[in-house]
């Protein structure tokens, strides 16, 4: 096999491009701080930070509910000790 000028030359351009190209996904990466910006970067990756991600969503939809009963809870105990008050008050007038 014969080596020649332009088989070194196109080798060297093909490798150039190569790692450039390698270079472009790598800043892309630190720039984003993410490591996958498509499901074809990583399927196995992909797939474990979309059950991630439902895995949160569930558990702030937790969070929502149990404030929000969290809240009426409060609010029932204020109306109950207002009400009672009042009547221990209205006892106190009518005695």
């Amino acid at each position: 096999m014969r080596v020649t000028f332009g088989s070194i030359f196109r080798n060297g351009l093909i490798d150039i491009n190569r790692t450039t190209e390698e270079l472009a996904v790598r800043q892309r990466e630190v720039s984003s701080g993410r490591r996958i910006h498509l499901s074809s970067d990583d399927a196995a990756a992909m797939a474990a930070a979309m059950g991630e991600r439902s895995e949160m969503a569930v558990l702030d939809q937790f969070t929502q509910t149990t404030d929000s009963v969290d809240s009426h809870r409060s609010a029932d105990a204020r109306r109950s000790s207002t009400e009672a008050a009042g009547r221990l008050s209205l006892m106190d007038y009518l005695k």
